[in-house]
């Protein structure tokens, strides 16, 4: 059963599941506000027998979202493969929601994960963009021509990047 309560949904779309084991699946719960309920949409699977916060769903399975009686709060796109960026897209063509991308992992200015025609259509249809340092802001910023906001990976709680 994806949807537990009548909450709204944040479909996370990311590399791999989120769990306590790696710096995203820690950070990650402490930004998503409590009136939420996030569903991971992830590209790869690495954390088979981790307890994972929130309910998962493979690329694969992502036509499941299709099920979705409540209602899409918005879309938050980390990317790292290219899947995750064609899987937010995706996401946003089919719920017409809001789409945030925060840049965790350079997957496009001296890494190529992630080839530009994706990148830049990710950038364009996000209403918002983050980066995870000032130097990452700037160059994701020239390159793709919309301003990207430099927000540091510690928040309080009481600064969700989603609100209700």
């Amino acid at each position: 059963m994806i949807e537990k309560n009548t909450k709204k949904n944040l479909i996370i779309c990311t590399a791999v599941e989120v769990c306590h084991l790696h710096g995203i699946g820690n950070y990650l719960p402490e930004i998503v506000h409590e009136n939420l309920n996030p569903i991971v949409v992830y590209s790869h699977k690495l954390y088979i027998n981790e307890e994972k916060p929130w309910f998962h769903i493979d690329k694969d399975h992502i036509h499941l979202l299709s099920e979705l009686k409540n209602p899409v709060a918005g879309i938050l796109c980390i990317p790292y493969f290219e899947s995750d960026c064609t899987n937010a897209l995706e996401i946003k063509k089919n719920t017409n929601s809001t789409l945030l991308t925060y840049i965790m992992d350079d997957s496009n200015i001296l890494c190529k994960r992630i080839k530009d025609i994706t990148y830049q259509k990710i950038i364009s249809e996000s209403s918002r963009i983050f980066a995870i340092s000032n130097e990452m802001a700037a160059k994701y910023s020239t390159k793709f021509g919309k301003s990207v906001t430099f927000w540091p990976p510690i928040v309080s709680p009481q600064n969700p990047i989603f609100k209700n």
